[in-house]
């Protein structure tokens, strides 16, 4: 029998109630049920020892659902008001429960105390056929004894509340007691069932987004004349020193190193950069953008992106090789369409067919974007090329977003592509190794 409804009880240790039940039961354990789970539901349950016989049964004691009765009003529920009520209004009281099975004597006895305050004495209840239960009504004068359930017929339970150490019904408040097949059938237990379909859901969501953003690439060896390029948005030195951010720059050993949202005091700028890494050649862009090269950079153009973003092309000279740089930024405002700025920005992308050029920037926009969809067919992002790892780059330290991207065109070859990580930001580096095509 599957239970869905029952709440599983702890039994406790013996103690002064367990030694009262002891002395009038035969018996010591005692079964708590929690507080505030409505309706009450108590298990009542004990195991024989071996060689008696016992066909396991299980009870229901809840409140009646209905209105609160204040002290002054004892007046029975009729049923018809079926708002859920706690079981706040009881004390506590133990119900003992007598297990017969063909025979008239127990052959097993449990105890469960329902909490509150003011719980009524009740007398001969006769259950219905098949057990579904009966309706409530206001209980008469108190009896002594306990629950005896037979779950074969379900003819008859004769309830008793022991009050004990003083405890005395403060309301006449109806309770109702129904056999748990029928209420696991009626009503089961729909929240474990919600919450195993939510954690389901959940796995299958979270294997999907790591299918998407995990890749395991074999390792590749770049040729000796690669070029190493790093795209990363410093977030103006918010997250860290800019001494730390210049000492995580030199350690990238990149050829090339483009950030997004660096210092745009160009004097500064430009001074900062010569002292901390000496080999490079410092460039500082207006819109917070620097190109840091080893080797000679010129600016041919500069504008606006659809007055959402804005971009700067560089010409860039290292080891003998030219290429062109497009360095774009996209404003984080979720609320600006995207396409517009992308839109304006693939445009000068296409003016660049016949000269090897790199894309790259904080776009805001993850790429499996449409709006990335027309870039495709002459562009390619090297991490769908050759990424290895996690290529989520925002926001740190737990980035569950790819805002951050390297695009090339049929000028560019990449070998290697991968994310970096740093707290010196919330965007992670990207690290892109390439050849330029002759």
């Amino acid at each position: 029998m599957t239970e869905k409804s029952l709440e599983t009880v702890r039994w406790l240790p013996s103690c002064s109630a367990a030694a009262s039940n002891r002395a009038r039961f035969g018996f010591s354990p005692v079964a708590r049920a929690p507080k505030l789970k409505p309706p009450t539901l108590s298990q009542v349950r004990r195991s024989l020892g071996p060689g008696q016989r016992w066909s396991e049964h299980w009870a229901i004691i809840r409140p009646r659902f209905g209105t609160q009765l204040s002290p002054g009003n004892a007046t029975p529920l009729d049923g018809r008001i079926r708002a859920p009520t706690l079981n706040r209004d009881y004390d506590t009281a133990h119900v003992a429960a007598v297990k017969h099975h063909q025979v008239p004597s127990p052959q097993g006895i449990a105890v469960t105390p329902l909490v509150g305050t003011g719980l009524g004495r009740l007398h001969d209840w006769p259950l219905g056929s098949g057990g579904n239960g009966c309706h409530a009504s206001r209980p008469s004068a108190g009896v002594g004894g306990g629950v005896l359930c037979d779950a074969a017929n379900c003819a008859r339970c004769v309830v008793a509340v022991d009050g004990g150490a003083g405890r005395m019904p403060a309301l006449g408040r109806p309770i109702e007691i129904s056999d748990l097949r029928f209420h696991s059938q009626k009503t089961g237990r729909p929240r474990a069932a919600i919450l195993l379909a939510t954690a389901m859901l959940g796995c299958v969501c979270v294997g999907v987004w790591l299918f998407q953003n995990f890749r395991w690439a074999s390792v590749q060896h770049p040729p000796p004349n690669a070029l190493k390029v790093v795209f990363w948005n410093v977030g103006r030195g918010q997250f860290a020193s800019w001494d730390r951010i210049a000492e995580q720059l030199s350690r990238f050993d990149a050829d090339v190193l483009a950030l997004a949202e660096g210092n745009s005091d160009e004097v500064q700028t430009r001074e900062f950069w010569q002292s901390r890494l000496p080999g490079y050649s410092p460039l500082p862009l207006h819109g917070e953008m620097v190109l840091l090269v080893k080797g000679n950079a010129t600016q041919q153009a500069a504008g606006q992106l659809a007055r959402a973003g804005r971009f700067r092309r560089v010409e860039v000279e290292v080891r003998g090789v030219r290429f062109d740089m497009i360095l774009a930024d996209i404003v984080s405002d979720p609320l600006s369409p995207r396409g517009p700025p992308l839109g304006m920005l693939f445009e000068i992308m296409q003016t660049q067919a016949d000269t090897p050029t790199l894309v790259v920037g904080d776009f805001n926009t993850p790429p499996t974007s449409v709006c990335f969809d027309g870039w495709r067919a002459d562009w390619s992002r090297a991490w769908d090329v050759v990424g290895s790892g996690y290529q989520a780059t925002w926001h740190q330290p737990l980035p569950v977003l790819t805002l951050d991207h390297v695009w090339g065109n049929r000028g560019m070859t990449f070998h290697r592509c991968v994310c970096g990580c740093s707290s010196c930001s919330d965007h992670r580096p990207v690290i892109a190794e390439l050849t330029v095509r002759e």
